[in-house]
């Protein structure tokens, strides 16, 4: 599926003649049209808004998982579950436009990349940027820069987007070097307010155990979600079973 027919029904859809793409606007953008006593009015067309959605997709790095994790697809059988939902929902309406960060950590299989993807998905189609972090790969690409030019480069496209989501914080075996770079990445989002999403297997406490600074920053931040550690939490488990 392309990303045209990601975000399709977000926004009504245009007529197409031969000549132009959107027969409203005629490619440019923009609806102007003048009132009864001569004054010129324009408004943005909503095949702009349509492009520009398309294009933030992209950017993010979420444009493929969007469509698959939504807040309809995900499960709330249980209670921990309609509390995630509830709590990403009310976030995602609002509340991180007042620069607050959602935070989900535990048990792994739980739902917190679904989640966390949803909320990120309903920002982009708000109207605003975001960018996708999967921190194992993307820390290591960046440690791998630091002393060199192009790390100041890269890492400001993390501290300087709008709204970032960092998926799987400090998964795999945590480094000074690990450490170091999340709080460099979260001081900066923290001293801006910009909202930011977070998902790890580690609970807020046993992020503060690794250091307790980027843990204190990111409680004071806004929304946390711990779910303790249960195997009957782990949906990926639960359907290897049902598949037995």
């Amino acid at each position: 599926m392309n990303l045209a027919e990601i975000v399709k029904g977000m926004i009504p859809k245009e007529s197409v003649d031969r000549t132009y793409q959107c027969d409203k606007c005629h490619d440019t953008g923009f609806i102007s049209w003048t009132d009864e006593n001569g004054i010129e009015y324009a408004k943005e067309c909503t095949c702009s808004v349509r492009s520009r959605t398309i294009r933030r997709l992209e950017e993010s790095g979420l444009a493929e998982q969007v469509e698959r994790y939504t807040f309809k697809r995900f499960k709330t059988d249980k209670p921990y579950q309609k509390d995630m939902a509830r709590k990403a929902s009310e976030y995602a309406k609002g509340q991180y436009k007042q620069g607050r960060w959602f935070f989900v950590g535990g048990q792994s299989g739980s739902g917190k990349t679904h989640i966390c993807t949803a909320i990120a998905g309903q920002i982009i189609k708000q109207g605003h940027a975001a960018k996708y972090m999967l921190w194992r790969e993307d820390s290591m690409n960046l440690k791998s820069m630091v002393n060199t030019e192009e790390y100041a480069r890269a890492i400001k496209k993390y501290k300087n987007v709008y709204c970032l989501y960092i998926d799987d914080l400090f998964k795999g075996r945590v480094s000074e070097a690990d450490i170091n770079l999340a709080f460099e990445l979260i001081d900066a989002r923290y001293r801006k307010r910009y909202p930011t999403i977070i998902s790890s297997e580690y609970t807020i406490s046993g992020i503060a155990e690794i250091d307790e600074a980027v843990a204190g920053r990111i409680a004071e931040c806004g929304t946390c979600i711990n779910i303790g550690k249960d195997k009957h939490k782990n949906i990926r488990l639960q359907v290897g079973r049902q598949g037995v």
